[in-house]
């Protein structure tokens, strides 16, 4: 792993698992078994499914507002959402004002 790092041509590449919560709820115990077939090398475990009600606000259907003002659009439960509002218009002419 440290030589992929350094960028010193490992003889693999090293594996990282990233799961939304949406490929758990959608795949469950299939994609545990995938996933577990396949050694971790950053030292994360795959973990259980994310219970709904304990998932931010950013990974919940509809439109939530973040701690820097962005608007965020999620269309499935469990998946990060899309930027869809922003705390400064495109032209910058608020950033001034912005805090």
């Amino acid at each position: 792993m440290i030589r992929a790092i350094q960028f010193q041509k490992p003889d693999i590449l090293p594996i990282s698992h990233a799961i939304l919560p949406s490929a758990q709820y959608r795949y469950g115990e299939k994609l545990s078994e995938i996933i577990n077939s396949f050694h971790e090398d950053f030292g994360w475990h795959f973990l259980p499914d994310l219970p709904r009600e304990k998932l931010p606000p950013l990974y919940k259907l509809g439109k939530h507002t973040d701690d820097w003002g962005t608007l965020w659009f999620v269309t499935e439960e469990g998946r990060c959402g899309i930027p869809v509002g922003f705390p400064i218009k495109p032209d910058l002419s608020d950033y001034d004002h912005f805090r």
